[in-house]
C-alpha cells in the first residue's frame, strides 16, 4: 500500500514504487534552483488561507481554554487535548475544532454519563450558540457551534491510546521532516472541499488520509528519484502527485495503511491486520477524475519546464479552481456539525445514529 511505512534511505536493489514510476523530471539539479510558477502560487495560496483562518483560530484557542476550565471543575486532573487539523496547523477557515477529554478515569460504560454532565454544563455557557449530545454514535460526542460560528466536537477518551492523538503526533512528525507539505495540503483540502469530496461520511477522502499519501509520495520521490525530482518545489510535487494518485487508485482497490496501526502480532501470536484509512472513500473514482483533470490543466510539455517555471500566463491554481466551479451543496457537511444541531440530545432511544465513516476518530472531513 502507498502509505505503508517505508524505511529511511534507499534500500539496496529496491525498485521504485509504482506510484512514482515515470515521474516527470524538472530541470537538472545542476541548474540554479528557481521555484516554479506553480510553487509560488501554492505558497501564496497557503498564506492567504492562513490569514483568513487566523481570527477563527484565535477564537478556537479561547474555546479550548473555556472547555479546560469547565472540565477541571469536575475532574481536577483531567486535560483537554486538541487533535485534527487545528492541532497540526493544517486547518482551513471552516475547519472544526476536535477535542477529547483525557484523564477522567471513565470506564467505557461511564462515558455517556460524563458527556451528559458536560452537555448540561455547556448549556449554561454564553459562548455556546447551538449544542447537541449524540450518545448513539460509534464514538459518543457533543457537537456544538460557538457564537462566532466555530464548530466543535467534544469526546471523552476512555483509554490513554486515543487514535486522534496518535494521528496528531504522526502528522506533526511528517511536517517536521517535510514542511513543504503544509501548503500542498491546504491546496488539496480546499480543492476536495470545493468538489464535495472531503467528507468520509459521504465517500470522500479524509484530510488524514491525504496527508499520509502526500508524505509517502514525497518520501518515495526522495528515495528513488533524489537525482531527478525536485521535492522542495511544491509545484513539481503537486503536478506529479496528481497523476500518480490517479494512476494508482484507478487500477487497484483503495487501500491505505494507517501508519499508527501497522500490521502486528498480538500477545497470543495472532496477526493483527492494518487499518485502511481509505476504506470509506467510495467516491474514489470522482477523486481520480478530478485529479486527472487538474493535472491536464497544469501540465507543461516535456521541453517546456523552464517556461512552466517562468510563465507570465494567468494563474494556474486559479484556473483549476475555476474549472470545478462553486462548491456544490453538500448536506452531509451540515449534518455532521451544523445542520445536525437542533439544540437537543440524541440518545439510543431517539432513533438511529448519524452514519459514521469506517475511519477512526483522527480521520476528520476537513
Amino acid at each position: 500500500p502507498a502509505a505503508a511505512a517505508a524505511a529511511d534511505g534507499k534500500e539496496q536493489g529496491a525498485a521504485a514504487p509504482e506510484a512514482t514510476r515515470g515521474i516527470a523530471q524538472p530541470p537538472s539539479p545542476q541548474m540554479e534552483w528557481q521555484p516554479s510558477k506553480l510553487h509560488t502560487e501554492v505558497i501564496n495560496f497557503a498564506q492567504r488561507v492562513t490569514l483568513e483562518a487566523a481570527a477563527g483560530h484565535e477564537e478556537a484557542m479561547g474555546i479550548i481554554e473555556a472547555l479546560r476550565a469547565m472540565v477541571q471543575r469536575k475532574w481536577s486532573r483531567a486535560t483537554v487535548e486538541m487533535f485534527g487539523s487545528r492541532s497540526t496547523g493544517l486547518y482551513l477557515p471552516s475547519s472544526d475544532v476536535d477535542v477529547t477529554v483525557m484523564g477522567t478515569k471513565c470506564e467505557p460504560k461511564d462515558v455517556s454519563a460524563a458527556l451528559t454532565y458536560l452537555h448540561d454544563e455547556l448549556e449554561k455557557e454564553p459562548w455556546v450558540q447551538r449544542l447537541q449530545l449524540i450518545l448513539s454514535a460509534r464514538i459518543p460526542v457533543i457537537k456544538l457551534v460557538s457564537q462566532g460560528g466555530i464548530p466543535v466536537d467534544v469526546s471523552i477518551a476512555s483509554s490513554p491510546q486515543h487514535t486522534g492523538l496518535l494521528a496528531r503526533e504522526q502528522i506533526r512528525s511528517y511536517l517536521a521532516r517535510a514542511p513543504q507539505l503544509r501548503p500542498l495540503v491546504l491546496v488539496f483540502k480546499s480543492l476536495l472541499r470545493q468538489l464535495g469530496l472531503n467528507d468520509p461520511y459521504t465517500g470522500g477522502m479524509s484530510s488524514y488520509c491525504l496527508v499520509v499519501l502526500l508524505f509517502h509520495f514525497w518520501h518515495d520521490c526522495n528515495v528513488f528519484y533524489a537525482d531527478k525530482c525536485d521535492t522542495s518545489d511544491c509545484g513539481h510535487l503537486m503536478w506529479n502527485f496528481l497523476v500518480s494518485f490517479a494512476e494508482k487508485f484507478e487500477k487497484e482497490h483503495a487501500f491505505v495503511v494507517d501508519p499508527t496501526h501497522l500490521p502486528s502480532v498480538d500477545a497470543k501470536g495472532v496477526s493483527v491486520e492494518p487499518e485502511n484509512i481509505m476504506q470509506s472513500c467510495y467516491q474514489i473514482a470522482r477523486v481520480c477524475a478530478a485529479f486527472r483533470l487538474a493535472h491536464s490543466m497544469l501540465a507543461p510539455g516535456p521541453s517546456t519546464w523552464p517556461g512552466w517555471a517562468e510563465s507570465a500566463e494567468p494563474p494556474l491554481l486559479e484556473r483549476v479552481f475555476a474549472q470545478f466551479g462553486a462548491p456544490p451543496e453538500c448536506p452531509s457537511q451540515a449534518s455532521q456539525t451544523d445542520g445536525a444541531l437542533s439544540g437537543g440530545r440524541r440518545d439510543a432511544s431517539s432513533g438511529p445514529a448519524p452514519p459514521a465513516p469506517v475511519e477512526h476518530a483522527s480521520c476528520g472531513s476537513d
